[in-house]
């Protein structure tokens, strides 16, 4: 990872109307993560611009798994307790 190819991407996402399919998610963004921890002098607004949505949608979809798993598990209770006949 390096400053270039993270301003490269920023631009690309900002160009495409900063759609959320240009974010980084799995290895990349760990990748980008590790190498911002290393290099916070040297991030510089594109590339720290692309990494917030992506943190972001991180976090939404940890949420997203959160609420269906409870979901299921609320529907499993409920089986548990009323069977359906046979």
């Amino acid at each position: 990872m390096t400053q270039r190819r993270l301003n490269e991407a920023a631009n690309e996402w900002s160009k495409k109307n900063r759609d959320a399919s240009f974010l980084y998610a799995g290895v990349r963004l760990a990748a980008a993560r590790e190498w911002a921890a290393a290099h916070a002098d040297e991030i510089n607004p594109p590339g720290a611009n692309l990494s917030v949505p992506a943190r972001r949608r991180v976090r939404l979809q940890r949420c997203q798994i959160v609420s269906a798993r409870r979901r299921l598990a609320h529907v499993h209770g409920e089986l548990a307790r009323h069977p359906c006949p046979e």
